[in-house]
């Protein structure tokens, strides 16, 4: 997941790419495979932590999308 994040980073990409940053179609996938299991209550040990990093992941892209990114032209 991080490495997805810092080679899109590290391909020094528009502010307009930025928001149209989105997960894989696997992460999503697995995203939602941990909610489910979130749900019912059986999630791992692993499990929950991987579901916390996914929540931090996307407060993360919350931040990078609404901050101003207007700098990113000039760079």
């Amino acid at each position: 997941m991080y490495q997805y994040i810092v080679e899109f980073l590290a391909s020094h990409p528009s502010p307009e790419q930025i928001a149209d940053f989105r997960p894989t179609d696997e992460m999503v996938d697995r995203l939602k495979t941990l909610l489910t299991n979130s749900q019912v209550a059986t999630l791992t040990d692993t499990e929950t932590r991987e579901l916390d990093e996914f929540e931090r992941i996307e407060h993360l892209i919350v931040m990078l999308k609404s901050s101003d990114l207007s700098y990113l032209q000039y760079c």
